[in-house]
This record gives structure tokens, sequence and C-alpha cells, in this order.
């Protein structure tokens, strides 16, 4: 947990992140921001509504129990959270949760995307995130259109999509007995699975986590990784593309980029070089600030 400033006010806002791998929490208070760090995710529809309540607490007691005030705006954004039910229930829990702490809390829950959408396409265009997961949205006049954001192992161009497939070529290459491929060597460090073992079972997380192992191997000069890396920003540039036909844009158009995949330089570069092969009119933004910064943006609009 960090700390700065020092001011306190009457009034305090919760903002939170919680991704389907990893998630974040910031409390501010006057000219304080208190941070805080889980590395589970918050995916309801994924982990269901008992383990989610457990590691919502988790992650935002330790902040509420340093909260001196009497209000509360809470802002929280989830993947899984587009389902209306979960998102109902979710909402019923996390409020439970929060006036057990502070006695007034007006909370609003919602999407990863909603958030993009709320600051970033309220005149058009479209954004995209790729994390764990992947989804992408377009707005145009009336018209709103999507791609990808089906779920867990269904979406592309991700966290999960890339430790899948970097797994599976670890185990292929254990099972030629090529155990000193840096594939081999990387993941065998992160997760401790040994050629002689005989199964493992791996949380989501822990296969969302191996994607960074991609661009590791990438600049190892992996074969396998530096094709990954590219079909990575292929699939992602093609939710773009998907989301533009079914708009039917022209002319240029902002596209908005997000999620934790976009810290890595290369594939940025990447991606900008495909899009501007596929889709020349677009205007491509990386959203560098985290997503748990900019919620307090859509509970000021």
């Amino acid at each position: 947990m960090m700390r700065t400033g020092g001011r306190i006010s009457r009034q305090a806002l919760l903002a939170v992140d919680g991704g389907a791998s990893c998630s974040r929490a910031m409390l501010v208070r006057g000219d304080t921001r208190l941070f805080a760090f889980l590395l589970r995710g918050l995916n309801p529809s994924a982990i269901g509504m008992d383990e989610f309540e457990v590691r919502f607490a988790q992650l935002v007691e330790p902040l509420l129990k340093r909260t001196q005030s009497k209000n509360l705006v809470a802002g929280v954004a989830l993947a899984g959270a587009s389902d209306r039910r979960i998102s109902r229930e979710c909402k019923k829990a996390v409020g439970g949760m929060l006036r057990s702490y502070v006695p007034r809390v007006s909370l609003a829950v919602m999407t990863d995307i909603d958030v993009l959408e709320h600051i970033f396409l309220r005149d058009g265009g479209i954004a995209v995130i790729a994390g764990s997961g992947s989804v992408c949205i377009g707005v145009n006049g009336g018209k709103r259109a999507k791609a990808g954001g089906w779920g867990g192992f269904l979406d592309r161009g991700c966290g999960l999509w890339i430790g899948l497939k970097m797994l599976r070529e670890a185990l292929r290459l254990i099972d030629r007995g090529d155990v000193s491929s840096p594939i081999v060597e990387l993941v065998m460090k992160e997760t401790g699975f040994r050629p002689d073992d005989s199964g493992y079972d791996m949380p989501k997380e822990k296969i969302a986590s191996i994607a960074r192992l991609a661009f590791s191997a990438y600049h190892l000069g992996d074969s396998f990784a530096r094709k990954l890396v590219k079909q990575t920003s292929e699939e992602i540039v093609d939710l773009i593309w998907a989301v533009w036909r079914k708009l039917n844009l022209r002319g240029s158009h902002n596209v908005y980029a997000s999620g934790g995949m976009f810290r890595e330089d290369r594939l940025r570069r990447l991606v900008r070089l495909r899009l501007l092969k596929v889709l020349p009119e677009a205007n491509l933004n990386f959203v560098n600030q985290p997503l748990v910064q900019l919620i307090p943006l859509v509970l000021d609009k």
C-alpha cells in the first residue's frame, strides 16, 4: 500500500479495478491517495459470488480501515459484470460490505469497457482492452458494436490466450525432451512445473501471468514466441477491424487501446504497424493511465 499527501476530507472516493487475474483499488481522501493491489482476479462469473466477496474484502478492507470519512463515493469496474444479474448481486454484496465501514455510500458497478466508453467515446470512436481477456467496442452516432469479450479462454489476443499457448508449447517441448528451450526454462521457473510431474492444476490467474514470458522469450530470439507476439497483434487489430466494419465507419476515427498487454512496447509497435496496414484511417491512442485512476472520471460525469 502507498500513501501520498495528507489532508482528510469528509467525503472519500473508492475506485476498484477488478480484472480477471489481478485487482487494484484506490482510496482518495482530499490530497491523500491510498493504493492496494491483489494478485487475484475479481471476475464474479469465473470465481463465484462467495469467493468474489472474500477477495473483494481482502483488497479494500485495508483501505477502508484507514478512512475517517462519513460519506463514500465508490466506483467498481469488474471483469464479467456485463451480465445484469451478476452486476446486481455484486452491487448488493459490495454495498453491504462498504456500509459496514462508512455510513453513507453511493455505489456504481460497471465493466472495464464501460469506463473507456464513458470517458473516450462520448463523441464516437473505438476502444479495445487487452488484459487477461479482450474486448472491443465502438460507437458511431446512435449505433454501438462489439467484438470479443466472450470471457475466459474464448477471448483472443489477451493474457489467457497467450499464456495457454505458451504453456502448451512448453509441455510439447518437454514431451520431446527439449528442456533447454528458453520457453521451457521460463515456464518452469514461473510455475514450478517440472518435466517429471504427472499433472498440474493451474488457475486462470497463473496462466494469464505466463503471457509476459512470451515477451521475455521474444527478446531471447525464440521463434515460437516471436510468431506468437506477432499473432497477438494481429488478433487485437482484427477485433478493431471487426467493430470498424460493423459500424461502417468512414474517414478518420480515434481508437483507444488499454489493458495490461499494452505495457509491452513491442506489442504496441506491432499493433500500430498492423493497424496502419489494415486501417490507415484509424488514429491509435494508447491509454497510459491505469484503469483504477480513470474510474473517478466516470463518477464525476
